[in-house]
């Protein structure tokens, strides 16, 4: 006898990381809320979120769903928890945030500015 049940699957979505002075809790909060909302994602067992560790700019966390449906592709899935997360960070005023570098130049060489044709 073949056993023809749906294969559960853990797919791992990792969202860039909310700025260090939003409490993780809140973040993690509204990460598993979007998922709970979000089409082929299942009720049981539930979404969980994991802190993961600290980048230089972020709090990094991994948001684990399951899905009971892999053979229709996990693309549009993580696709739309991201979608969904950054509309719902969006709207508590979370930013993610984009690592910014400072260039420092020790020394500038020196150009010449001409405004007219060349003199001979």
């Amino acid at each position: 006898m073949i056993n023809a049940r749906p294969i559960t699957t853990n797919t791992m979505v990792s969202a860039a990381g909310p700025q260090r002075q939003v409490h993780p809790h809140t973040s993690a909060l509204l990460a598993i809320r979007t998922a709970a909302e979000t089409r082929r994602v299942l009720k049981d067992p539930k979404p969980a979120c994991l802190l993961t560790g600290f980048g230089d700019n972020a709090v990094n966390l991994e948001l684990r769903v399951w899905i009971n449906d892999p053979q229709n592709g996990l693309a549009s899935v993580k696709s739309d928890l991201f979608w969904g997360i950054w509309q719902r960070f969006r709207d508590h005023g979370i930013i993610i945030p984009y690592p910014q570098r400072e260039v420092h130049l020790k020394s500038i060489p020196a150009i010449t500015v001409r405004t007219g044709p060349e003199e001979v």
